[in-house]
């Protein structure tokens, strides 16, 4: 048959395909969630079929179809759409489900789509599943093979599936009472891992945006207080980058509370890390990192010269003025970052104010942990070069805040055989001979020492009174030094 071309109809069909043309554009420009997409016909999902799928983004329109897959004309469209359509989305659902856990009853669609054709994709899709889902699904299928698939998924979910995930018992964790400077460090970890978790299924239903900028800044701070320092830098770092590469930076700074939050967690994390892992050459270290990952944000000054103090006081030929110098221009600025006054920290004879430095450390240890624990070195440097005088009041204070730091941190630059040769002769018995376990077991679990228990004496760290050990097998595995 001789296909004869008519005007009207060749002149309507080029207006619906320019006018559909213009749609496509349209959906692809657009920064709509593909979570918030409503489909109610067949030919909107085709129309986002032809505006996501072909485009490279077939993710977001498997995103658009999960949400729209309680009603029957997407899903019987859904069952009759070409076979890398269908299988896609098989393929994308088990990573989909397993970050965005959604209710059982937004799973309903998954038994209206199983079938024979498709069976080779169900079994990874069912073990995304938790056990509430499973046994929904199940008595509401009448398919045998599905329903025992969900069945022997059912029985192979642990009760603790959450924290499983992550290589962690939640009941040996919780029971456990393991202080460290922000408070119990378990109960820490179990917070930090619930909005690690709750952060990667918001980046589902966010993708990206203010929302999730202060998911990942909640996660960093809890990662942090648990004592995963590169862990909680390297979440800012993700979420300083992603706002970077989704051009959300003008909106970040424009918000003036969140640009100034952002710079406060910044300030707890990184000084500290870059004070753990380079000292004595901090200052350069931390000076470069925010240069090259950080240089539009402002740079609180007494944070650097924080490092640079530290810096000093772990070299070998600094005078006792120079670090005196460091630490009169580190209390004026915090002076002026404040906009407030202080006490003087030097007495008129030039001579350091325990008390003012006590105060300043319980003022600031928690919101700027690494500036604290410079301090207490630094009066410890003092004492040893005859410039200050430690009482048994001041060595038990000092001793509290390097466990307390250790036990956060597990780290020799908190708490080893110099420092407790300083202050543990001052201490009363009690705390002296828990200042001296601790100090033993950390030279016996050095190198060769903590390998050998863990392949002789495995049992020893699950002891319930072993806190110390584990506290430095925590350390060792962190790359903690």
């Amino acid at each position: 048959m001789k296909f004869e071309s008519r005007p009207e109809i060749d002149t309507n069909l080029f207006d619906i395909w320019r006018q559909e043309l213009v749609e496509r554009q349209e959906i692809r420009r657009s920064e709509l969630n593909p979570a918030d997409v409503v489909l109610n016909q067949p030919e909107e999902a085709e129309l986002l079929v032809r505006a996501w799928f072909y485009s490279g983004r077939s993710r977001d329109l498997f995103v658009a179809l999960f949400h729209n897959l309680h009603k029957m004309p997407i899903i019987k469209w859904l069952i009759m759409s070409p076979p890398p359509i269908i299988q896609g989305f098989l393929q994308f659902l088990p990573g989909y489900v397993l970050l965005y856990r959604p209710r059982p009853v937004e799973l309903q669609f998954l038994i209206s789509l199983y079938s024979d054709e498709l069976t080779d994709w169900y079994p990874a899709i069912v073990k995304s599943l938790d056990k509430e889902s499973c046994q929904y699904l199940m008595s509401r299928t009448a398919n045998a093979n599905l329903r025992q698939l969900l069945k022997n998924a059912a029985l192979a979910i642990s009760r603790e599936q959450g924290l499983g995930w992550f290589g962690i018992e939640q009941n040996r964790l919780s029971d456990q009472v393991c202080a460290g400077l922000y408070g119990n460090k378990n109960q820490n970890l179990l917070k930090a891992l619930d909005l690690v978790a709750a952060c990667n299924r918001n980046r589902l239903q966010y993708l990206h945006g203010i929302e999730l900028f202060l998911d990942n800044l909640a996660a960093a701070e809890a990662v942090f207080e648990s004592g995963l320092v590169a862990d909680s830098l390297a979440i800012l770092l993700d979420a300083w980058e992603e706002c970077l590469e989704n051009h959300q930076l003008t909106d970040i700074l424009r918000d003036i509370q969140l640009a100034k939050r952002f710079v406060r967690v910044l300030r707890r994390v990184a000084p500290l890390y870059v004070m753990l892992e380079h000292a004595p050459a901090a200052g350069a270290a931390y000076q470069a990192l925010y240069d090259r990952y950080f240089a539009c944000l402002p740079n609180n000054a007494s944070t650097h010269t924080s490092l640079e103090l530290m810096d000093r006081l772990l070299s070998t030929n600094q005078s006792v003025p120079a670090v005196k110098a460091s630490l009169k221009l580190w209390h004026l600025q915090i002076q002026d970052e404040a906009d407030g006054e202080y006490e003087p920290l030097f007495n008129r004879s030039d001579q350091l104010e325990f008390r003012v430095l006590k105060a300043l450390v319980d003022g600031i240890r928690l919101a700027q942990p690494q500036e604290a624990i410079t301090l207490i070195l630094a009066v410890l440097w003092l004492d040893k070069h005859n410039d200050s005088s430690l009482d048994s009041a001041a060595s038990h204070w000092i001793f509290t805040q390097c466990r307390d730091f250790w036990s956060w941190v597990p780290s020799k630059m908190f708490f080893n055989a110099r420092i407790w040769s300083q202050i543990g002769k001052l201490l009363e018995d009690e705390n002296r001979q828990a200042g001296d376990r601790l100090l033993s077991r950390v030279e016996e679990l050095q190198g060769d020492g903590l390998q050998f228990d863990l392949l002789h004496r495995p049992d020893l760290f699950k002891q319930r009174n072993r806190i110390i050990e584990r506290h430095i097998l925590a350390g060792a595995f962190l790359g903690v030094h």
